[in-house]
């Protein structure tokens, strides 16, 4: 069986919107479920990194996504 991967998301729409924070080892499944919003080694680190994101202000969180996806790429196209 496959180990699966914990990731911390942050799915948002084009454009300043509402910005969820969120925790999955299934990110393809997770993505899914969004369209149709950081990886860890453990659910827990996940779950801890998620819970500190949801507490930051908003201008931080589109920092992050800005720093790290600065195209605002959708990140499904990139899954295998």
């Amino acid at each position: 069986m496959m180990e699966r991967q914990p990731v911390v998301y942050i799915p948002a729409s084009r454009g300043i919107g509402t910005l969820c924070v969120g925790v999955t080892n299934d990110f393809r499944r997770r993505a899914w479920e969004h369209r149709n919003d950081e990886q860890h080694t453990d659910m827990a680190g996940a779950i801890a990194r998620k819970k500190q994101i949801k507490k930051w202000d908003p201008a931080w969180k589109l920092e992050l996504i800005e720093r790290t996806n600065p195209q605002w790429r959708d990140l499904w196209d990139g899954m295998p």
